[in-house]
């Protein structure tokens, strides 16, 4: 049983002997113990606007540099170099260890017979061998008949000209002769041809009456003219509309606690009888 308890009692216990008004008020007690925290202060403030969406980060691209094979058993490592935002990875990769050497195959089936290589060089001439020996004179053989007459001999060359005879007298003028009928010339095809080939000329007439057919080769293309100067720039386009608005952000943070309240009056104890 605490003090405050065995106080209560003995006011009870006096109030029933002595059937008085009674107002008691003892001296103030000591400060009672803090009470427990109050509620929170305030609730959390609306969550404000979302920020401007930030610049576009900057892409990396990575590409592969040197591959270095390691030795057996080391470790294998990596390396970046470069600046950002174009990295170069150089890698060391160590090499596996020799593996058993393996069982010895079965003997492969024989291969067909290889063609017939090519005919060698002629070898040098052998030495030439002794001479043998004459042989024995034969019997001399009876006497030919007479061969038949020979061909004529060729006719002998011509002898020289003789000297010019003097000139005999002129003679007398021929008649006059009919009169040729005149010749007519005109224009008839003109083609053009390939450039490099001939010109060419055709007669397709006949008789006095020429008709000209003409072949006239085209030249050669000329050489291409230079470039001409880049035209001026174009005026900025107008502005492009506003884009839509970003969404909401996520709610802030839960703000702190609110400090504690004061503390309430003491209280007052009255009593009566019943």
């Amino acid at each position: 049983m605490d003090l405050y308890e065995k106080a209560l009692r003995k006011i009870k216990e006096d109030s029933k002997c002595k059937p008085v008004c009674c107002c008691c008020f003892g001296p103030t007690g000591p400060t009672g113990p803090t009470g427990p925290t109050g509620p929170a202060g305030g609730g959390t403030g609306t969550t404000g606007p979302t920020g401007p969406t930030g610049p576009t980060g900057i892409a990396t691209n990575i590409t592969i540099g040197t591959v270095t094979t390691g030795e057996p058993g080391g470790f294998a490592a990596a390396s970046i170099t470069g600046t950002v935002p174009n990295l170069i990875l150089n890698l060391t990769i160590p090499q596996g260890p020799t593996g058993p050497t393996g069982a010895t195959g079965a003997t492969g089936a024989t291969g067909p017979t290889g063609p017939t290589g090519p005919t060698g060089a002629t070898g040098p001439t052998g030495a030439t061998g002794p001479t043998g020996a004459t042989g024995p004179i034969g019997a001399t053989g009876p006497t030919g008949a007479t061969g038949p007459t020979g061909a004529t001999g060729p006719t002998g060359a011509t002898g020289p000209t003789g000297a010019t005879g003097p000139t005999g007298a002129t003679g007398p003028t021929g008649p006059r002769g009919e009169d040729g009928s005149s010749a007519t010339i005109a224009v008839g095809n003109t083609t053009t041809g390939d450039a490099g080939t001939n010109a060419a000329v055709t007669d397709t007439g006949s008789g006095s009456n020429h008709i000209l057919e003409f072949v006239i080769p085209r030249g050669f293309d000329g050489v291409d003219g230079q470039d001409g100067q880049d035209g001026q720039d174009g005026q900025d386009g107008a502005t492009g509309p506003t884009g839509a608005t970003g969404a909401d952000g996520i709610p802030g943070p839960t703000g702190p606690t609110g400090p504690t309240g004061p503390t309430g009056a003491t209280g007052k104890c009255k009593c009566e009888s019943a």
